[in-house]
């Protein structure tokens, strides 16, 4: 599975410890830039960064367009 990725660690609990392995999410930081402005740096897993940045933008009511404009911001950026 993307973003996830399998590792050993150190499972401590209060009768033992023992080393298992285990699925961790990967993480990553998004720099989201708009008109050559950084808007914010956010964490988030390393997957679909293109649909998350468009979404976020959108969300925040940063960018004042329609669907069919931020399918082609989508397009033009990725």
């Amino acid at each position: 599975m993307e973003g996830i990725e399998r590792l050993r660690i150190l499972r401590v609990t209060e009768e033992d410890k023992s080393e298992i392995e285990d699925m961790v999410v990967r993480e990553s930081s998004l720099s989201i830039i708009l008109n050559d402005r950084e808007l914010g740096t956010l964490l988030c897993t390393p997957t679909n960064l293109n649909h998350f940045a468009v979404g976020f933008i959108a969300s925040k009511g940063w960018a004042n367009f329609g669907i069919s404009i931020l399918g082609s911001l989508f397009s033009s950026c990725f």
